[in-house]
């Protein structure tokens, strides 16, 4: 699964991915401190943490961010979006 976080053409942040997640998506959690995101899935399926760089102008996008943007995205084609809540954690003294 490859996966690219990106600021949208309106500013928020946004996931995509060119495989559909393995289970319905609870949340999102950023941590502050390691800069780093958690996909929460419902149910019991184990949290799934993003190796994602976030650079300093995705870190402001994010921490203004109430919810982040899912995009499934198969041949350059968008097969579905949809908006989870995005979940501050840890602490930054940016």
């Amino acid at each position: 699964m490859a996966m690219d976080l990106v600021i949208s053409d309106t500013g928020g942040a946004l996931i995509a991915s060119n495989e559909p997640f393995p289970a319905d998506i609870s949340r999102i959690d950023f941590d502050l401190n390691r800069r780093s995101l958690t996909v929460c899935f419902e149910g019991a399926t184990p949290d799934l943490p993003l190796n994602l760089g976030v650079h300093n102008r995705l870190l402001s996008a994010l921490m203004k961010a109430p919810a982040i943007v899912i995009l499934h995205v198969c041949n350059n084609t968008p097969v579905s979006a949809f908006s989870v809540p995005l979940v501050q954690t840890g602490f930054s003294a940016l």
